[in-house]
């Protein structure tokens, strides 16, 4: 090969080198924000003092730290004196994010129709994200800009993840669309829920981190609820407990609630087949979060021993 032949290819392989790195930096930069902007919401939505954005980088930088430690991607001594690569540790940690939020905590609304939806809601997902008289759009979600992003925009953990404010359900008419709308709540509920989780683990870094898959294989969240564990009653198969207050200090997370009430078995806390994931369903489907995806008050809570 002619040495200019050669320098072209140098050159090549160099500017796809800066073209990749370009890219892990954007994909950290603005997952990153996303995840910290949205976890200072979450902190207001369970009554608690939201932290500046140095502190809440710093915090994501160490639970990232420690997943990759225990990962074998640097030791805890080369972290502690930033011995490493920063592009593989923004690369890392991105995919440490996702994986901690899960598919329903990434997936925005227009995956969700394409995965789960029928022909029906999926024609009517279609109609409605076409171009209107006014030559306006209806907002369609762009991954976690329609969810992480969304929700630190407008509001706490809890209010539906899109953009426009107003959600799909308003702009429905026909029997199709009714479909779309109640496909829309589906997919609010899961993806709330999917965030409060991975805020709960990201607050319980230890536990979450010692129970995950490792990155990359796809590992889980942890769960959220709000308010005070007071009584609990067990009886065969089934306990009982109640939260007789909001956000009181001492409640540690719904993850937590599950071990002291011994329901936690080998399957371990978090991930997609976890303990939290199997309980916040019995929680779903008895009606006891409230519209924030918190545990209500004083209500009395029913948890099937799981097999």
């Amino acid at each position: 090969m002619a040495f200019v032949d050669t320098l072209r290819e140098t050159q090549r392989y160099t500017q796809d080198d800066a073209e990749r790195r370009a890219n892990i930096v954007k994909d950290w930069d603005k997952l990153s924000q996303q995840f910290t902007d949205s976890y200072n919401s979450y902190l207001k939505n369970t009554g608690r003092k939201e932290i500046s954005e140095l502190t809440a980088r710093q915090k994501l930088r160490d639970f990232i730290g420690k997943a990759g430690t225990e990962d074998g991607k640097w030791s805890s001594d080369d972290y502690s004196n930033s011995n490493y690569d920063e592009y593989d540790f923004q690369k890392y940690g991105t995919q440490t994010i996702k994986d901690l939020l899960g598919e329903n905590g990434t997936m925005d609304f227009g995956s969700y129709v394409a995965k789960y939806g029928n022909a029906d809601q999926k024609r009517a997902y279609e109609k409605q994200n076409k171009e209107q008289s006014t030559g306006e759009k209806v907002a369609k979600g762009v991954g976690l800009g329609a969810g992480l992003g969304a929700l630190a925009a407008t509001g706490p953990i809890g209010w539906a993840a899109f953009s426009t404010g107003a959600g799909i359900g308003s702009l429905l008419k026909s029997g199709s669309e009714k479909s779309l709308s109640d496909l829309e709540k589906k997919y609010t509920e899961e993806h709330n829920n999917a965030l409060n989780t991975a805020f709960d683990a990201f607050e319980n870094a230890d536990k979450y981190l010692s129970n995950r898959d490792k990155v990359g294989a796809g590992a889980g969240a942890g769960a959220s609820t709000g308010g005070d564990s007071s009584t609990a009653a067990a009886s065969g198969d089934e306990v009982t407990f109640q939260l007789d207050r909001a956000n009181d200090p001492n409640y540690k997370g719904f993850g937590q609630k599950i071990v002291d009430l011994g329901l936690a078995t080998d399957k371990g806390l978090w991930g997609s087949n976890g303990d939290v994931a199997f309980y916040t369903k019995q929680l779903y489907d008895q009606g006891a979060l409230d519209a924030n995806g918190n545990l209500k008050i004083g209500v009395p809570i029913k948890l099937k021993r799981r097999k």
